[in-house]
């Protein structure tokens, strides 16, 4: 229930946004928030017994993105390293996964 409501309450900050109404930073701020909590739960409460797994990492790498796009969004400084940073190690644990992922070496290449 509470990802619904967080999906409810960042589409209308989203609508506020973009209609320039009075608000919409506090919806925004409260959404993503609420999305980062959200991801911090599904990190530290997955079934895999290790800290460092590749989920949790991809889910903590997951907030730091949304995280950027919040400091971007709300002009806040150091969105530009946050965002940079996040999406290298998105790529990586993406690139990891897919050759863990792959049934043969050409499998990656096309």
């Amino acid at each position: 229930m509470s990802e619904g409501l967080v999906g409810v309450v960042l589409l209308l900050a989203l609508v506020f946004k973009f209609m320039h109404y009075p608000g919409a930073g506090v919806l925004m701020m409260v959404s993503l928030t609420g999305l980062c909590l959200l991801l911090i739960n599904h990190s530290f409460s997955a079934k895999d017994s290790k800290l460092m797994s590749l989920n949790t990492v991809a889910s903590l790498l997951g907030v730091l993105f949304i995280l950027a796009v919040m400091f971007k969004v709300m002009h806040y400084p150091g969105a530009g390293i946050m965002l940079i940073v996040s999406m290298l190690g998105l790529s990586i644990c993406l690139a990891v996964k897919a050759y863990c992922l792959r049934k043969s070496t050409n499998a990656l290449l096309p």
